[in-house]
């Protein structure tokens, strides 16, 4: 099967993202490194396999969406990272943009995907019709409706 240069880029982003953590990573106060970095890590190297296994393997649209959770975590933690003050503002501004670079691509990947399998696993909902709500038309004529207003004027206020 042809690959694109889509999951190649996209397993370049995460493999960078992957190296630059693992050197902010290890500065973390000790209270918080073998906890909140650890954590950090296990699931950037998580990504990581993921993505490389969604590569070789036909169940890519599942693999795509479990490294879409995988990533929504790791802004929050990241998130916590900097509220604990174990990253700088700026150290946490890079890591989110990085983190949401890989997601843009995985994003990508997975519309490809979708595509190229016909369309998604959702339904499309589309509006309902609500029956407990008349058209403006048939509401004027009715008994006890509220008297039409004098064009010119926008509630009690006259322009």
């Amino acid at each position: 099967m042809p690959r694109t240069t889509l999951d190649l880029d996209v397993i370049n982003k995460a493999y960078e993202l992957v190296v630059w953590a693992s050197q902010h990573l290890e500065k973390f106060p000790k209270a918080y490194r073998f906890t909140l970095a650890e954590r950090v890590g296990n699931r950037l190297y998580e990504v990581l396999e993921i993505l490389i296994e969604a590569k070789y393997t036909s169940a890519t649209k599942e693999l795509l969406k479990r490294v879409n959770l995988h990533l929504e975590v790791l802004r929050f933690q990241f998130r916590l990272a900097k509220d604990l003050r174990c990253w700088s503002i700026d150290h946490y501004g890079s890591g989110c943009r990085k983190v949401d670079e890989v997601g843009r691509l995985v994003g990508g990947w997975l519309k490809s995907k979708e595509r190229k399998l016909g369309g998604t696993d959702e339904t499309i909902r589309k509006p309902v019709a609500r029956t407990d709500q008349l058209p403006a038309s048939a509401a004027i004529g009715r008994k006890g409706s509220s008297r039409k207003r004098p064009t010119g004027e926008c509630g009690d206020v006259p322009f």
